[in-house]
């Protein structure tokens, strides 16, 4: 009896006539809503599922049109179905973005079909919120003016419907209306509000808010290996976790100036780089390297000056402080090995702080390498990328000097028609470099830099691998640096006599733009691909020949989708530099669309008067200044209780606006007499001019404001 009347109590009483009606007018409103929500998610889903979406809400939409009522018999065998389909099309990537989007949009239909006719006015509204919801969550995943032109749509068939929900009519017309009002504030905030990259909390965790430096999830990442393996980082280096945080104690140099150390590798067995020898015994590290600033700064010919910072570094569970080329000092329980890699005497588990300093600009081992570690430095596998090694022994007879024939090596890369595509798989074994070379020319960072390494091996060059991070976000104007696990990079170092150290990136080459007739010549010094292969890679650059419409589309997605801080920046600068700026411009718009939406307003509003009955107007500018001569009346008073109580009144002008009102109540409430519309007009204007202050010896009935009961 208890659990009864408690189920009893939860449920919901049955919606009132006056919901269901409004319920059933926003059916179309609903399902536009629910459809353009679900419209973002389905571009990213695979075609199936799309066109089972598709059916589910053709299906609803028929069932709303021919008033059928959609039961448990048939719904429940149906949601089974669909779901079933969605176990198996996604099988076993349940978990990836695609799958969850999908699952997502296949229960906001399902939940959709369940819906009641006769429903409540809160499922509605709970439906649309999380169509909104999967909405964002597909735009995010699909960046693209047709996801936004989506967006745009739903918002005006969510405003739509949530009008029609509570009853209004012309749900469409005043949805148009409230978004015509917003759009002008809208662009002037989307121009000058400041660009945040990244999440919000980035800026708490750079300007020392308790906030820890988390590690990425994923796992150690391509800044935090002991080995390497060609195409095995594939997607790898693309989370969003924060690898370390920092400060520059003054100016902070280019983004692309940062090389963030990690782990270097020297040994290539043809299946995977690893550091050297005295890797596997950190006593071995330490005798080999420096305990001491002094011993290596001893080894160091900086050019410049000295660069100061304070780094947090993320526990990643190896040895790994990491530090700019090149260190200055060294921080307290650290040592610094022969190539270059800042250690700490224990693992990084936990976040680690440290202050340290370093020459952007230096040389090391500019004198000479032992005979046994430069042999180390040229060694290759025979059976390891041939034709690659092949192409580097041609390149050593094109051209005498070593500092020629690293160059030439780098302009291989870089204008050799390479697409520097972190997500590409790479691919393993003895021939992974040989087939990322020349035949696929696409890949991530640690491809490019281990390519690079073999072929200035194979062209007499001692060379290694350098993994860890690059650039960094700067936060704001201030000097904080964010490096995210996204920025793990790798490049190679070759050893130059009288130079040593010189670092090359072949991947941050690669997304430097060249021109086309450099590209060209660049990309047949190498040997001829396969068919399959030369159909894949991008084409030339040549003259832009799209249409005017296209370049427009360009343009907007350029300027809209991806306006971030850089572009808010030259907005600001190419304002400020002439007044005929693009800044100047968008201002110019923003305010020609706030004057358009006052207009318009001040039209509508103007128009509605007008289109209001003048008498009402009239009775409720009256009832204003009875209110300032000290007698309040609600707007739901009977006009016979406000008579009653002016003619209670001793003042002057109670009697007349008694007799006003008198007029009122015959005009509006009696039968309507033979000349009532000249008579309404009349009185509209005698309840207009109606002064009360303005009697002679007038004085207020009670204080202003204050109401005679």
């Amino acid at each position: 009896m208890i659990a009864a009347a408690i189920t009893a109590g939860r449920q919901r009483p049955p919606p009132t006539a006056e919901e269901h009606a409004a319920v059933r007018r926003a059916a179309p409103w609903v399902g536009l809503a629910l459809a353009l929500g679900i419209a973002p998610a389905a571009l990213v889903v695979p075609a199936w599922t799309t066109a089972l979406l598709a059916a589910l809400l053709a299906f609803k939409a028929l069932a709303v049109r021919r008033g059928w009522a959609i039961g448990t018999r048939v719904l429940l065998p149906l949601a089974a179905a669909v779901l079933g389909a969605w176990a198996l099309g996604f099988a076993p990537r349940w978990g990836s973005a695609a799958a969850v989007l999908a699952f997502f949009a296949l229960v906001l239909a399902l939940k959709w079909l369940e819906a009641d006719a006769r429903g409540h006015r809160r499922d509605r509204v709970v439906l649309l919120l999380a169509a909104g919801v999967l909405a964002a969550l597909g735009a995010l995943q699909q960046v693209a003016l047709l996801s936004l032109a989506l967006l745009v749509g739903y918002a005006f068939a969510l405003a739509a419907a949530l009008i029609a929900l509570q009853g209004a009519d012309r749900p469409a017309r005043r949805a148009a209306g409230l978004l015509t009002l917003a759009l002008p504030p809208a662009a002037l905030l989307f121009v000058l509000t400041p660009r945040v990259p990244g999440p919000l909390w980035d800026f708490g965790l750079a300007l020392g808010l308790p906030i820890a430096v988390q590690a990425p999830r994923s796992g150690p990442g391509l800044g935090a290996r002991d080995s390497l393996e060609p195409g095995a980082l594939a997607g790898d280096g693309l989370d969003s976790g924060t690898a370390l945080v920092a400060r520059f104690d003054a100016w902070v140099p280019p983004a692309a100036a940062l090389y963030w150390r990690g782990p270097v590798f020297t040994r290539y067995d043809g299946q995977r780089w690893t550091p050297p020898p005295s890797w596997a015994s950190r006593r071995a590290r330490m005798a080999e390297g420096y305990r001491r600033s002094a011993d290596w700064r001893a080894q160091l010919r900086p050019r410049g000056q000295a660069l100061g910072y304070t780094l947090r570094v993320a526990g990643h569970g190896g040895p790994w402080l990491y530090a700019l080329d090149h260190p200055g000092r060294l921080p307290a329980e650290s040592y610094l090995t022969r190539d270059g890699q800042l250690l700490s005497m224990t693992p990084v588990n936990d976040e680690t702080h440290y202050a340290a300093e370093a020459w952007l600009d230096a040389s090391v081992d500019a004198a000479g390498l032992a005979p046994g570690e430069q042999a180390a430095l040229l060694a290759l596998p025979p059976q390891a990328a041939p034709r690659l090694q092949a192409l580097g022994r041609e390149l050593a007879a094109r051209h005498a000097e070593p500092a020629a024939r690293a160059a030439a090596a780098l302009a291989l890369f870089s204008e050799g028609g390479f697409r520097f595509e972190p997500r590409e798989a790479g691919a393993r074994g003895p021939g992974a470099y040989d087939r990322f070379v020349f035949e696929r020319r696409a890949g991530g960072s640690d491809q490019f830099a281990g390519a690079f390494v073999v072929l200035a091996r194979a062209a007499g060059l001692p060379a290694r691998l350098v993994s860890g991070y690059h650039g960094g976000r700067l936060m704001g104007s201030s000097n904080y640096v964010l490096v995210k696990q996204s920025h793990a990079h790798a490049w190679a170092e070759v050893w130059l006599a009288g130079r040593g150290w010189s670092r090359y990136d072949a991947a941050q080459a690669v997304r430097a733009p060249r021109e086309a007739a450099r590209r060209e010549a660049a990309a047949a010094a190498l040997p001829p691909r396969p068919a399959a292969a030369a159909a894949s890679s991008p084409p030339p650059a040549a003259a832009d020949t799209r249409a005017p419409w296209q370049r427009w589309l360009a343009a907007l997605d350029d300027w809209v989708l991806h306006y971030d801080a850089p572009r808010q920046r030259q907005l600001v600068e190419a304002g400020a530099q002439g007044g005929s700026g693009l800044l100047v411009l968008a201002l110019r718009l923003a305010a020609a669309l706030a004057l358009a939406a006052a207009a318009a307003y001040g039209w509508r509003r103007r128009r509605r008067r007008r289109a209001e009955d003048p008498l009402v107007a009239a009775w409720a500018g009256f009832r204003a200044r009875l209110h300032d001569a000290g007698v309040d009346s609600a707007a739901a008073e009977c006009p016979s209780s406000l008579r009653a109580r002016l003619a209670a009144l001793a003042q002057p002008w109670a009697a007349p606006a008694a007799a006003l009102v008198d007029e009122l109540i015959v005009l509006r409430y009696a039968p309507p007499p033979p000349d009532g519309a000249a008579r309404r007009q009349a009185l509209a204007r005698r309840l207009a001019a109606f002064r009360p202050l303005a009697f002679a010896g007038t004085s207020s009935a009670a204080p202003r404001g204050a109401a005679v009961r």
